[in-house]
């Protein structure tokens, strides 16, 4: 007969045969008592949970790191949104309202550019030519 410590030379029939041959020893009382205790513990409190509860576990729970990666993403997109200042310094509402000094000072810029470019002068009329009678001069680039 073989050892009992023989076990990887027999085959899958025989080991079976000879644990069936062996009585099954009860679980100390101590232990039952233990182990019975620890699973009470570890089980939920009821046997149904909330519809909130259920959502929580099956949407965000499973995929935390997807949604700590997205609220990253997020909060990253406000930050730089917020620092960068791309408003108008000028508002559309401000411009009817235009202080009289702000009047003067565009009077007098229109004054100066007029004497700048002496428009007390008749503007010359600008006649532009036909193109059959521009030259033909060669680009050279």
């Amino acid at each position: 007969m073989k050892k009992s410590n023989d076990f990887d030379l027999m085959n899958p029939e025989e080991f079976e045969q000879q644990l069936s041959r062996r009585p099954l020893r009860p679980v100390p009382p101590e232990w039952r008592a233990e182990i019975l205790r620890e699973a009470r513990a570890a089980a939920p409190s009821s046997s149904r949970e909330t519809f909130a509860v259920t959502l929580w576990r099956e949407l965000f729970w499973s995929c935390r790191r997807v949604w700590t990666g997205l609220a990253a993403v997020w909060l990253a997109v406000v930050v730089i949104n917020t620092a960068i200042d791309d408003s108008p310094r000028v508002t559309v509402a401000s411009a009817p309202h235009q202080s009289q000094d702000w009047k003067l000072a565009l009077q007098a810029q229109r004054e100066m550019v007029r004497q700048l470019l002496k428009q007390d002068a008749p503007p010359v009329a600008v006649v532009p030519h036909r193109r059959s009678d521009r030259r033909n001069t060669p680009i050279i680039g």
